[in-house]
Formats: structure tokens, C-alpha cells, sequence
């Protein structure tokens, strides 16, 4: 039997989520010291990652709270940019239906791009697990309050964290958290293609856009190749519970 097996699932969610949370660290320690230059202090810094918890929206909003820009248009902007989730919801919709609500609306909270990738590779290669779920958000939405504070109090040292290229390590996380789920020809060139329309699309359209087109494209990929009236899983999948 495998180390992974015998580890308890809340263990494994850790062991699984270091990776990412070291990027976390990195990556909140950007927005850590970007969010200094724009006006915020380190309390609110920190205090903005614990309850927003939402990196891209967190990026996008900073140019607009140093130029003054209203509450309802950061809103508006957060709101787009965050739509994605809606389809990421949809498609983990058969394994939270079986859950409480008040598990369901918990683990929505702390959904983000990595903690999706995490647990549903998980429940596609284990089946569904609420210790392992929960485990990997905590550790996920801590390290990135934790990152965010180590970058804002450290901020001074490093007085334009853009000249170091450390912005692309998100985008090499990314790209290594894909890999996993890259597993039949149909998913590569679903991959493949609405990564290509979103960078074509980004030239035109207004902030969050292009991510909730690319995704639409994706859902609408995986429910034309899905034959009518079946509810097979995808294979390899184990079923929910």
C-alpha cells in the first residue's frame, strides 16, 4: 500500500498544497507590497486576502483604489473577473449536491483556480472527500493572508517587485497544475484552444471577459462531446460520496 494511501485524507490535502502554497507565499508577497504602493496599509492588505480571497480581483482592484475609481465599478470588475467560478461551480455540482448546504456554501467561499485544480483531481482519482476538501482551503486561504503580510512588511526591501519577474511564477503554477488533468487528446485540444481564444480575446475585451469566454468555449466543449441524456462520468472518475 502506497504512503498516500495509509496517510489520513486531511494529511494528504496538506502534502498536496505545498507546492501551491509555496507559489502563494511568493505571489501574495507581491500583492503584499504592490498594495503598500498603491495607498493600503499592511493591516488592510492582509485583511483584503483573508475576506476577498480572490488574487486576480485583488490585482485588478489596486490601480483602481489609487486612482480613486468608485466602489461599484471595483465591484463590477471583481464580479467579472470571478465569473469563471460559476462554471467551475457547475461542473463539482454532482459531488456537492450530495453534501450540507452549509459544507457546500463553506468550501464556495474558499474556492480559487488552485484550490479547484487540487480537489478535483482528487475526487476525479479517490472519489469525494470532505476532510481532504477542507484541509487543502484552509492551508490554501492561509498562505495566501500569509504571503500577503510577508510581502507587505517586507515590501520596503523590494521597492518594485516587477523588475524581478516574480508575477510569472503564477503562470508556471498554473501551467503545472494543468498537467494533471491533460489526460486524452480531447482535453489537450480543449486546453489548447480556449487558451488561444482567451490571449486573442484579451486584446479586446474589458477586464475578467476573456477568462469567462474561454471558459464558456471549455463547458460548452465538454457538454457537446458528452452524449445526450448520460451521466457518465469522465474516465477515470471514481463516483461522488
Amino acid at each position: 500500500m502506497s504512503e498516500k494511501a495509509c496517510r489520513p485524507a486531511w494529511q494528504q490535502g496538506i502534502v498536496d498544497s505545498v507546492p501551491i502554497g509555496v507559489s502563494f507565499l511568493v505571489f501574495g508577497g507581491i500583492f503584499g507590497m504592490l498594495g503598500l504602493q498603491a495607498g493600503l496599509s499592511t493591516a488592510e492588505n492582509v485583511l483584503m486576502s483573508f475576506f476577498v480571497h480572490a488574487g486576480s480581483a485583488q490585482f485588478a482592484v489596486l490601480p483602481m483604489l489609487a486612482e480613486g475609481a468608485g466602489f461599484w465599478a471595483m465591484v463590477l470588475v471583481t464580479l467579472l473577473l470571478n465569473s469563471r467560478y460559476f462554471l467551475m461551480g457547475l461542473s463539482l455540482a454532482p459531488y456537492y449536491s450530495k453534501q450540507s448546504r452549509r459544507f457546500a456554501n463553506l468550501i464556495a467561499f474558499f474556492m480559487s483556480d488552485e484550490q479547484y485544480a487540487i480537489t478535483y483531481n482528487r475526487i476525479r482519482l479517490y472519489g469525494f472527500d470532505s476532510a481532504y476538501i477542507l484541509s487543502v482551503s484552509l492551508f490554501l486561504h492561509l498562505f495566501w493572508a500569509l504571503g500577503t503580510w510577508l510581502g507587505s512588511i517586507a515590501g520596503h526591501l523590494l521597492p518594485d517587485p516587477h523588475r524581478f519577474g516574480l508575477e510569472y511564477s503564477f503562470t508556471a503554477m498554473f501551467l503545472a497544475l494543468s498537467v494533471g488533468m491533460l489526460s486524452s487528446k480531447v482535453r489537450v485540444a480543449v486546453f489548447l484552444g480556449c487558451g488561444a481564444a482567451a490571449c486573442l480575446l484579451s486584446a479586446w475585451s474589458v477586464n475578467g471577459l476573456h477568462v469567462l469566454a474561454a471558459g464558456v468555449l471549455a463547458f460548452a466543449a465538454g457538454y457537446w462531446r458528452m452524449p445526450a441524456g448520460s451521466n457518465q462520468m469522465v474516465e477515470g472518475e471514481k463516483p461522488a460520496g
